[in-house]
């Protein structure tokens, strides 16, 4: 996706680089950069809003914002929790347990 309209008139446009990875976004006139792992195509961060702290099984545990993310044993997201603009905290159940 490289653009978005929606029905009250905000926009978003989306810029990719080779490997397919969002190296930049404009939403309503605000534009935002991302930048990544130099060895993977991991986020490290989106300009301004979020850094990502990860595993060694290369999960994101951490963020920027106060929210952390657990894994089960598979190494499926399992766990969110932190904070928004409240509170939350999110189990994933997977179809086979």
């Amino acid at each position: 996706m490289t653009g978005y309209t929606g029905p009250a008139g905000q926009t978003q446009s989306f810029a990719y680089d080779t490997n397919g990875n969002r190296r930049s976004e404009v939403t309503n006139g605000v534009a935002r950069s991302y930048s990544y792992q130099a060895s993977s195509n991991r986020p490290l961060s989106l300009t301004g809003l979020r850094n990502y702290t990860y595993n060694a099984d290369g999960g994101v545990v951490s963020d920027s914002k106060g929210m952390t993310f657990g894994y089960d044993v598979y190494g499926r997201q399992a766990l969110r929790d932190g904070t928004r603009d409240h509170q939350e905290t999110i189990l994933f159940r997977h179809k086979d347990q």
